[in-house]
């Protein structure tokens, strides 16, 4: 499986961009967590995905707002 990254920017991304995005981070958080073997590296790749994923729902989120405010 690729390793996942976050880029610099989520705001720049498109809809479509976001949401593969979040898809991308859940499976990447669900590989590593599903191991029969954690390690201290893999811990903290762990809270940096859960950080990712809570980013990107939270700009889902606001993009929502916002469009149900215009």
């Amino acid at each position: 499986m690729e390793e996942f990254s976050l880029p610099e920017d989520i705001t720049a991304l498109s809809d479509d961009e976001l949401d593969a995005l979040l898809e991308g981070a859940v499976k990447a958080f669900d590989a590593k967590a599903g191991s029969s073997t954690v390690t201290t590296d893999d811990l903290a790749k762990l809270r940096e995905l859960a950080t990712a994923v809570d980013s990107i729902r939270t700009e889902k989120a606001e993009r929502i707002a916002a469009a149900e405010q215009a």
